[in-house]
């Protein structure tokens, strides 16, 4: 099987041997689809070999308008498609709706698409199948954005191996500047179902790729949406290495070309992203998702409205606004996903104003809301919610000492992140976890989750989780008999914090308290006082050694 598996990468030379008393056609694979391709006349062997560009099934409609070029208006698609089916060299299938959908088998198209590229006719037909797949794209995708968002999610989902064909053949050194400019456009379009699918990481390099055929010198509508996608995707994963650069340079050519609907996007993407950056009311973020909400307003887009209105009450806690106006921008924001009808936008602000009524201590109103999120985004497939929305319902067990349901949501969600490849919000999950077993003083397990959690941190290089984990482990350093060391931890995280405009979330501040208090009636006050100032002093590097060494060690057994 291994050396079949080997093989496989080009499956028509893996059947090369056979009886030498059989006619030629019988000896190989190959020689088996090439007596069929021969019994073709010219028209059908034309649609048989432009047929492969097609990755999964194509209706009939698809193939007419890809496959058949305008000089040929004289041939009948259907025909020729019958022709095929009768040769077994194409297969029928039902589609969703019924109609009836072709494709090839593997070894077919592999032999197909070795016929195209040798008739030259490649990159005609590359083109207008990724000029098709746009356009598909297109129409598609205006249904994310309101109550049909699960059907355009669907839609774009079965045809993702085409979508994916398309990009792959725009985004290569073989296609012309035409087909990089659909590649760009297509990226930009799948924006929003690279973020409602999961597939941030996915969405992120196709993007990258189709902006590497594009230079700052194209002020175009389709690179600033572009920028703006990659920008969004990449604040998703915290990488603002990439983000800032890419959404500064969207809004330029945005304001440029007077695109005030993609601006108030793109304004509240850039905005949130310097709040996030740098929580200062003197940074212009704030000011940015001001101008995208009044913007909204003017075009009349409730969606974005509702969308920008969501981002304002973030950026309203992390600039130390209460939570109760929050709460207001977000009810506002759900009101207008109502009206809309929209189920996954009411399921985000369910979501959120759960966690807001978590953060302000009423556990009931936000088991009600969290529990009716999640019923939605269950419904309508967002992933990366429901995961949000375990994750909170296990603060409220948390708050409310039921520890194995804690730990129930909290690992739920862990597995969700971590299918979504969210390793920021998997590096919290887990600490969450081990805020369980610190709980239930289980702290060799614990010290195990935020060692975990601590690996995660590291690997993003985000600093406001690696404060979080280290503050975690100071309680594990408490648990060893070393208030010391753990006061060198809490230092190192809070100094870490206030670098990085760290938030703490309710649960990490309050074990975070816990720990500083324990160390300060361990220690005389001259000695915690001390310890808080060699902890200050340390290095990122020097405070991960401290914490890392408490993960195993013999006290724990």
């Amino acid at each position: 099987p291994a050396a079949i598996l080997e093989r496989l990468t080009s499956r028509l030379n893996l059947l090369t041997s056979g009886s030498l008393d059989l006619p030629p056609r019988q000896r190989t694979l190959r020689g088996a689809i090439n007596w069929s391709y021969g019994l073709l006349d010219e028209p059908d062997m034309m649609l048989f070999r432009r047929m492969s560009v097609f990755v999964g099934t194509a209706d009939l409609d698809s193939i007419d308008r890809v496959c058949k070029l305008p000089s040929e208006a004289g041939l009948d698609t259907l025909t020729q498609v019958d022709s095929l089916l009768d040769k077994s060299l194409v297969l029928r299938a039902d589609g969703t709706a019924g109609e009836s959908r072709f494709w090839m088998l593997w070894t077919i198209r592999e032999y197909a698409l070795g016929k195209l590229a040798e008739s030259g006719e490649e990159a005609t037909i590359r083109h207008r199948h990724a000029a098709y797949c746009l356009e598909f794209a297109e129409r598609a995708a205006c249904k994310l954005m309101g109550p049909e968002s699960a059907e355009g999610i669907n839609l774009l989902e079965s045809e993702i191996g085409n979508l994916r064909a398309a990009l792959n053949w725009c985004c290569s050194a073989g296609a012309g500047k035409d087909d990089h400019e659909i590649g760009m456009r297509i990226a930009g379009t799948l924006h929003w179902f690279w973020y409602l699918r999961g597939y941030l990481t996915e969405g992120r390099t196709w993007l990258e790729k189709a902006l590497a055929h594009s230079s700052p010198e194209e002020r175009t509508l389709a690179r600033a949406v572009a920028l703006d996608a990659a920008g969004r995707l990449a604040l998703l994963q915290d990488d603002y290495s990439q983000l800032l650069p890419r959404l500064e340079e969207s809004v330029d050519i945005l304001r440029e070309l007077g695109e005030h609907r993609a601006l108030a996007y793109a304004l509240t993407n850039l905005g949130i992203a310097r709040v996030y950056q740098n929580r200062d009311a003197g940074n212009s973020g704030y000011e940015l998702i001001e101008e995208a909400t009044r913007l909204f307003r003017v075009v009349g887009d409730n969606w974005g409205l509702a969308f920008a209105l969501d981002i304002k009450a973030d950026a309203t806690v992390l600039l130390g606004g209460t939570e109760e106006v929050a709460a207001r921008y977000r009810e506002e924001s759900l009101a207008l996903y109502r009206g809309l009808g929209d189920d996954r936008g009411i399921a985000t602000e369910l979501s959120e104003l759960g966690y807001s009524a978590v953060k302000l201590g009423n556990y009931e109103l936000a088991q009600d809301r969290l529990e009716e999120a999640i019923a939605l985004t269950r419904a309508v497939g967002d992933r990366w919610y429901t995961a949000v929305s375990l994750r909170n319902l296990g603060d409220v067990a948390m708050h409310q000492e039921d520890y194995g349901q804690a730990a129930a949501y909290y690992r739920e969600s862990l597995s969700l992140y971590r299918e979504l490849g969210d390793k920021v919000r998997a590096s919290n999950a887990l600490r969450n976890l081990g805020h369980v077993y610190r709980r239930l003083e289980k702290h060799a397990e614990a010290a195990q989750l935020y060692s975990g959690s601590l690996k995660l941190a590291g690997e993003t290089d985000n600093l406001p989780n690696i404060a979080l984990c280290i503050s975690a482990m100071s309680s594990i350093a408490l648990a060893a008999q070393n208030p010391t060391s753990a006061t060198r931890l809490l230092s190192m995280s809070y100094a870490l914090r206030e670098r990085s405009r760290g938030l703490m979330p309710p649960l990490d501040l309050a074990e975070y308290k816990r720990s500083v208090e324990m160390a300060r009636c361990a220690l005389e006050a001259s000695v915690f006082a001390a310890a808080w100032d060699e902890g200050t002093a340390l290095s990122i590097e020097e405070a991960l050694e401290e914490a890392c060494a408490y993960e195993g060690s013999a006290f724990l057994d």
